[in-house]
């Protein structure tokens, strides 16, 4: 379906530019702002509790995709929170769907 049909062509030239520009700018705007977030890229540090199977059991997951550890949980976190970086809408879909069905069950803080 044609929402133009019957509009003047001139008048459709100039709604599909007017359409383009504002996407130009909100692209333009998303840009801005993940180099704003690089820029604040540093290493921080959490705690993990985490046995010492369970680090193997990371590691070697990791590994399996040729990435440390480390780069793995920066991967998902950024999937998870729509970060800075992310691997695309489809793993930050699947990211917020295991967040959504994740059940805690508390432990020591």
């Amino acid at each position: 379906m044609n929402i133009f049909s019957g509009v003047d062509s001139d008048f459709q030239e100039k709604i599909n530019y007017e359409i383009d520009e504002i996407m130009r700018e909100e692209r333009l705007e998303q840009m801005t702002n993940q180099e704003k977030e690089i820029k604040t890229i540093k290493p921080r540090t959490y705690k993990l509790k985490l046995s010492d199977a369970d680090v193997e059991r990371l590691r070697e997951t990791a590994s399996y995709k040729g990435l440390t550890p480390e780069q793995l949980l920066e991967i998902f976190i950024g999937d998870l929170v729509d970060g800075t970086y992310s691997s695309g809408s489809d793993e930050r879909l699947f990211a917020s769907e295991y967040f959504d069905r994740l059940v805690y069950f508390g432990g020591d803080e």
